[in-house]
């Protein structure tokens, strides 16, 4: 019997909107969103200079450009983390035997060189030219630690590249850096704003240093953007010990060992940054399981790499002190020892660097997409933000109230629902309520479409939804499972599976996905977790009274574990919310994107499946008609967030609002307690400090494949889409069973989904270049 698709996104019949904004024939040839060409869009602060489509054949050679310096990034660093390791130890066996100890330097000058190679590759295998650049440079001052010259271009050089690794996550998490006060808008010195992100890390460093409020930000801001900020005093460092360098001769060597103090207390807040990225690795590794076997133990590797490297470059760090303090030996031992402990520093630094290189292998679109569109855009900061503010203030005007559908509330309140006190008491908390004032797109823009009052949707209105479908998931689940383990695990957990869904957006902050790009550190789902893991978060007290602080401690964990992707059933969980969003809430209110009744949401539930397979490991799966789908649901997600909010004009109208935000230097921490009102409030201040600011920046966004925001993946086990068989037998992933099941047992349905299918596993990207112009 062939399957009857429930109402669905038809990509074949395009509503006028949809087909002004993407390729009609390429979507339905091929199911790849591609825009329809936007050079000479212009409103009163967006001007679109060039767009273009790359070449595939382009692609491919950058891809295997990729693989191949990432491939060599690992194994040589492996290579240089060997050489240091011997050339460390020579050199600390000769200086405490009292030896001569030119040798040992010569052979760590040799593996410095051998590293700097590896570090020019890992910088290039991120695409990070200051990280390669500051690596080639470490590799060569190393070779002249010993004089003062030598370590000011060590210091520049290492302040590069943690420049270069701070760019590199700022970029992997599509974060904003604004660049204000900049010498370099003058037009005279317009030809040297390639140097801008140099001086904004010395700034920001400054700003830092002489700020007594500020120092803690040396301790909770998150590592990656601390780099950027110690790159800066390192580099100031350099300048330090470039300028004692010049004039060393009219000067004693008491004096010239002063100079060594700037480095080593720069360098040891570099190391700080380092340690505690490795920390935030071990954290998320953590927090967030379900990932795939190797990509789990490179992510520990590089944590646990990271944290051991810093106390042995931070004991290099203390012997140069006590140099700088005079009181270096006559022999130079502790300058010597210094350098050992640099050297084993280095070595397990280059370990975790490998790591971090090897987990790109498990993620293989990071090697680059195979479609791709290049956009040069021209951004008026201050007009465009302007635009937004009046667009916000005019829908403000007669701002609807959002309630949550009779239907769903129904099944969340139902006299039958055993749970309606606790969920009822869960949404009477202050964490809950400030939902309300969470809108759930972020930012409404004039290029987002905002029929059906969309622009007014909340966090709020959303959880209790996605609290209903989560309930059906569970009762059609209890229904449906017949293996008595599989039984006690749904019963074990339904406390847990119920509220999780309610719960699962409590981290969001004032304009959600917005300002989480914009205010480095925080992640909603990470401080959702974070939330349920305070036991004196009112969730947690109000889960403690309810329940008893034994039996609440045990769903909480329980909860923690749905939520962060360690619980067997965190994908059905998920569901819940992606049926919610697609099918119930948000995208419903777009022309040609379907709403399903409570009916066809029943029908679709009744579908999905528990399932232990060969290796006991408890899968969450789908009979034929769920698989499909599912599948069909994920592509309808694409579709809808690469049309409407990837949408290139769409993210360069939420970058003043996001520019604003970072200038304003808004901590991870005070935005969890602010209003979007404040929020906003920040953002004028923030684009008012820009005026006159010229600077740009590079954005890459991919969609479809592994990294993109779908919720599917062929490889990934929190993403597969596993059919069950009805007569017994292993699970088979979607694809798989699309190509050997349903090519051969309905025709019709295996071309219906081939566009579809190829859409959703095919990485495409947009790169997109914003320069910021004044007035």
């Amino acid at each position: 019997m062939a399957i009857k698709l429930l109402p669905c996104f038809d990509y074949t019949k395009l509503s006028t909107d949809q087909k002004k904004r993407i390729n009609e024939d390429k979507l339905r040839e091929t199911g790849i969103v591609e825009y329809t060409n936007l050079a000479g869009y212009k409103s009163d602060g967006v001007f679109v200079v060039e767009h273009k489509y790359i070449d595939q054949s382009r692609l491919k050679l950058e891809r295997f450009g990729r693989i191949g310096a990432t491939g060599s990034s690992v194994v040589l660093n492996l290579v240089s983390a060997l050489g240091l390791f011997y050339s460390g130890g020579k050199l600390l066996f000769n200086s405490i035997l009292g030896r001569d100890t030119e040798d040992s330097y010569k052979s760590l000058g040799n593996s410095y060189t051998a590293s700097a190679v590896a570090g020019a590759l890992t910088g290039a295998a991120h695409e990070s030219p200051e990280w390669s650049l500051g690596n080639i440079g470490m590799g060569f001052f190393s070779r002249y630690l010993e004089k003062i010259w030598g370590l000011a271009g060590f210091s520049i050089s290492e302040g590069l590249s943690s420049i270069g690794m701070g760019k590199v996550r700022f970029r992997d998490e599509e974060n904003v850096s604004a660049v204000k006060n900049s010498i370099f808008n003058s037009d005279a010195l317009s030809k040297f704003r390639f140097l801008m992100p140099i001086e904004q890390s010395i700034l920001k460093f400054k700003n830092r240093l002489l700020n007594p409020a500020s120092w803690k930000r040396f301790i909770t801001e998150e590592p990656y953007s601390l780099f950027q900020t110690c790159g800066g005093g390192l580099i100031s460092a350099g300048g330090v010990l470039g300028l004692a360098s010049i004039f060393k001769n009219k000067m004693s060597e008491a004096l010239q060992s002063f100079f060594y103090l700037p480095y080593s207390f720069f360098s040891l807040a570099n190391l700080v940054a380092f340690f505690r990225d490795g920390d935030v690795m071990l954290t998320r590794a953590k927090d967030f399981g379900s990932r795939k076997k190797g990509e789990l133990y490179s992510m520990r590797a590089e944590g646990h790499c990271k944290r051991v490297a810093s106390p042995f470059l931070a004991l290099n760090n203390f012997f140069l002190a006590l140099k700088g303090l005079g009181l270096e030996t006559s022999n130079g031992l502790l300058y010597n020892v210094g350098m050992s402990f640099r050297a084993f520093g280095a070595a397990i630094a280059f370990l975790s660097f490998k790591s971090q290189s090897l987990l790109k292998f498990f993620k293989p679109d990071l090697f680059g997409p195979k479609f791709k569109e290049v956009m040069k855009i021209v951004l008026n900061l201050i007009k465009e933000g302007k635009r937004i503010f009046k667009f916000m203030d005019d829908l403000n005007l007669n701002k609807p109230d959002v309630e949550v559908q009779d239907e769903l509330k129904s099944i969340v309140f139902d006299k039958n629902n055993k749970h309606r006190d606790i969920i009822q008491a869960l949404i009477n908390t202050k964490t809950f309520q400030s939902m309300k004032g969470k809108t759930q797109i972020g930012l409404p823009t004039q290029n987002q479409p905002l029929e059906g009052n969309r622009s007014f949707l909340n966090r709020y209105v959303h959880s209790i939804q996605v609290c209903a479908v989560g309930r059906l998931i569970y009762e059609a689940l209890l229904k449906n499972t017949t293996a008595p383990e599989l039984r006690k695990l749904l019963i074990e957990n339904e406390d847990a599976f119920k509220l999780a869904p309610l719960l699962h957006d409590i981290g969001h902050v004032a304009r959600s996905h917005t300002a989480e790009r914009a205010v480095k550190g925080h992640n909603n789902d990470e401080n959702t977790v974070n939330i349920l893991k305070d036991p004196n978060s009112d969730i947690s007290q109000t889960i403690f009274s309810y329940y008893g602080r034994e039996t609440g401690e045990k769903i909480l964990t329980q909860v923690r574990d749905i939520i962060g992707k360690w619980s067997p059933l965190f994908k059905a969980f998920k569901l819940s919310d992606f049926v919610e969003y697609t099918r119930c809430g948000d995208f419903v209110n777009i022309t040609g994107f379907p709403k399903w009744t409570m009916d066809d949401v029943k029908k679709y539930v009744d579908n999905i499946r528990l399932h232990r397979d060969k290796n006991g490991k408890v899968i969450t799966g789908f009979t034929e008609y769920g698989a499909v789908q599912t599948f069909v649901l994920l592509f309808d997600r694409k579709v809808f967030n690469d049309t409407y909010n990837y949408n290139p004009i769409s993210f360069a109208e939420e970058y003043p609002y996001l520019l604003g935000l970072d200038a304003r230097d808004i901590s991870s921490e005070e935005i969890k307690r602010i209003t979007e009102d404040r929020v906003d409030q920040y953002v004028k201040e923030g684009l008012e400090s820009l005026k006159n600011a010229r600077f740009q920046f590079r954005v890459k966004h991919q969609t479809g494949g592994e990294r993109a925001y779908t919720g599917y993946s062929k490889y990934n086990p929190e993403k597969k889409i596993m059919v069950i068989p009805d007569g017994g037998g292993e699970p088979v992933e979607f694809l798989e069973y699309y190509e050997t099941v349903i090519k051969n047992k309905d025709k019709a349905l295996y071309e219906d989904l081939k566009a579809r299918v190829n859409g959703l596993v095919t990485t495409k990207e947009f790169d997109l270049t914003i320069n910021v112009v004044d007035n």
